[in-house]
């Protein structure tokens, strides 16, 4: 580092101080962290025609993310009564 960083290095600390800094630097890596990568799935199981059973329910959940998952792109087939949405 040479003399001048390391001159306007140490006033940033000084004005500044460790912590202000510190805090900032957390801040910014928290919130790059915590934004999601990409949307959402919502999905919608279930109409006043039918009402689905809890292994139903995980079944279509189970297709839906291997299906989300595949880098390629997958199809899918559902019934009436399930809807899925990106958010």
């Amino acid at each position: 580092m040479t003399t001048r960083r390391r001159f306007f290095a140490g006033a940033a600390k000084a004005l500044l101080g460790g912590a202000a800094i510190g805090a900032t630097a957390l801040s910014a890596a928290a919130a790059t962290t915590t934004a999601p990568k990409r949307e959402m799935l919502h999905i919608e199981i279930g109409n006043d025609r039918w009402e689905p059973t809890p292994e139903e329910i995980e079944n279509i959940l189970k297709e839906v993310q291997l299906a989300d998952m595949d880098p390629l792109g997958a199809i899918i087939a559902t019934r009436d009564g399930v809807s899925i949405t990106r958010i």
